[in-house]
């Protein structure tokens, strides 16, 4: 009896989920590798997450008209990149065929947006396999996090307090 209370009201919420993805679920039969039509780059970079931070650099990039890649985990995010014509990669940018999917091989550099140690230590070893020559840009909250990045393999990393003291010291500076 349970079991049959418990499918009755199951049923309706998966078919209501099921509606609600299933436009996406049509446009992607394959949810671990290339989504949008990626263009033929070299030298390009491999923008890793796309939320806001990675939407901000993404908007610096298209400034420069440097040509760059996104990689992204996140459904909903890959469909906003969609469709706004970002060349992207659906799928965890730690995994050696989504970073070959991103063409890492003629890349010139890579920007970690995210904070996670483990899979930026994964990311970093993977991707200086695949590119020894590859610049790794990553993201740090401390210090130690910053220290710990540049154990892995990282080649620069921005510790997110120590460049805002920078800006404010420069604006204190141009003070009359």
């Amino acid at each position: 009896l349970a079991g049959a209370i418990f499918s009755i009201i199951l049923n309706p919420l998966l078919f209501t989920g099921l509606n609600y993805l299933r436009p996406w679920l049509e446009n992607h039969d394959d949810h671990t590798g290339h989504v949008a039509a990626l263009p033929p780059p070299r030298g390009h970079t491999i923008l890793v997450g796309y939320s806001e931070l990675g939407r901000l650099v993404g908007d610096e990039l298209t400034v420069k008209n440097s040509p760059f890649i996104v990689v992204e985990n996140h459904a909903d995010i890959v469909q906003f990149a969609q469709n706004v014509d970002i060349s992207i990669v659906f799928g965890y940018a730690h995994e050696l065929h989504v970073l070959t999917e991103a063409k890492i091989a003629s890349a010139h550099s890579i920007i970690l947006t995210f904070t996670d140690n483990l899979l930026a230590e994964e990311l970093i070893s993977n991707a200086r396999a695949l590119n020894p020559n590859i610049a790794i840009i990553a993201r740090a909250t401390s210090e130690e996090q910053a220290v710990l990045l540049k154990s892995y393999g990282a080649t620069h990393v921005v510790v997110g307090m120590r460049e805002i003291a920078k800006v404010l010291i420069g604006l204190v500076k141009r003070l009359p």
